[in-house]
């Protein structure tokens, strides 16, 4: 697969592409030859490492003359919330107050 690397971001071979002021339909159809003339290099994937608990893992790309390079950046997940408790009646003023945000949002709470 052949991309380019725009701000830390892979643009993918569009359908229609401007090169040098002029528009191409279907120049994703191109010769691969075409498309390396013009700038687009092989991606290089790679595998994430194994799962880790409370971590994730991230894609982060970047490139030589040759070729863009898939690498991994760890990153900490955020701790999960507790769950709430909900009781399993809720008291006069309670359920008033629920009824009001219910009402009050338009029944779309």
């Amino acid at each position: 697969m052949l991309v380019k690397l725009i701000n830390k971001s892979l643009m993918f071979i569009p359908r229609t592409y401007t090169v040098e002021g002029v528009t191409i339909s279907n120049y994703d159809l191109l010769d691969e030859e075409i498309h390396l003339s013009h700038g687009w290099k092989p991606l290089i994937e790679t595998e994430p490492p194994p799962d880790e608990e409370g971590y994730d893992w991230g894609a982060e790309y970047t490139e030589d003359n040759d070729s863009v390079i898939q690498s991994w950046v760890k990153y900490e997940l955020p701790e999960p919330k507790p769950d709430i408790e909900v009781p399993d009646q809720l008291s006069q003023g309670e359920l008033a107050f629920v009824r009001g945000m219910y009402e009050g949002a338009g029944g779309r709470v």
